[in-house]
């Protein structure tokens, strides 16, 4: 096993049993409000980056997914004269 997925194990595990089983907290009306407007934040934020680097991106995906092959191209061209 990879030394980063036991280290990961082990925290994990020491962490779950150092918590107390039970916890009394109290969440105000703002949290739920907060949280919100966090949310909105983020999806507004990702909305206007990629409304900004819309080209930028549609370029990006169109060199990955519509790449030529130059062999390929070249043994067509080669074999038609």
């Amino acid at each position: 096993m990879n030394v980063l997925v036991k280290h990961i194990v082990f925290f994990s595990v020491l962490f779950l049993l150092v918590l107390p089983t039970t916890t009394y907290a109290y969440l105000d009306p703002g949290t739920g409000s907060y949280l919100l407007q966090i949310m909105a934040a983020v999806f507004f934020g990702g909305a206007y980056a990629v409304t900004t680097w819309w080209k930028q991106i549609k370029l990006f995906i169109g060199r990955i997914f519509f790449r030529k092959d130059t062999k390929t191209s070249e043994k067509s061209i080669g074999s038609k004269k």
